[in-house]
C-alpha cells in the first residue's frame, strides 16, 4: 500500500464528494455525515460510477398486520448511493450492496494529516 495525496480536507465538505483517479484507478471520495468515505467508483453490477449517483434514504415497505400493503417511507438511519446505471443501491458508510449482503464496494482507506486527505493505494504486484 501506498498512501497518495488527493486533496486538501477543506475541498470536500459536509454532504460533498469528489472523484479522482489515482494510480489508475478511479475513486469516489465522500464526506459522509463528517467522516470521510472512499470506494473505488465502479459498480459491482456492470461497473458504472457508482460514486456520481444519488443518495437517498432506503426505501421500506408498510405492511400491515394482516399482510396488505400500506405505502412507503424512506427510513431515516440509513442512507443509500445509487449506481446512475442501473440503479444498484449500496449502503453507506460501508458500501454493502443493499440487495444482495456480501457483494459490496472497494473501501479505500482514508487519512488525514496536516489538513490533507491520502488514500492507501494498493501496491501493483
Amino acid at each position: 500500500m501506498s498512501d497518495m495525496y488527493v486533496a486538501d480536507s477543506n475541498e470536500i465538505g459536509d454532504g460533498e464528494r469528489k472523484l479522482v483517479r489515482v494510480a489508475g484507478m478511479d475513486v469516489a471520495i465522500l464526506n459522509f455525515e463528517g467522516e470521510l468515505i472512499a470506494f473505488e467508483n465502479r459498480c459491482r453490477h456492470q461497473g458504472g460510477p457508482v460514486g456520481e449517483g444519488m443518495l437517498i434514504n432506503k426505501v421500506v415497505a408498510d405492511i400491515d398486520e394482516g399482510g396488505r400493503f400500506l405505502g412507503e417511507r424512506f427510513d431515516e438511519d440509513e442512507v443509500h448511493i445509487v449506481c446512475p446505471w442501473h440503479g444498484w443501491e449500496y449502503v453507506l458508510p460501508t458500501g454493502e450492496c443493499a440487495a444482495a449482503p456480501g457483494l459490496g464496494l472497494k473501501r479505500i482507506p482514508v487519512t488525514i494529516d496536516d489538513g490533507r486527505i491520502y488514500l492507501a493505494i494498493p501496491s501493483e504486484s
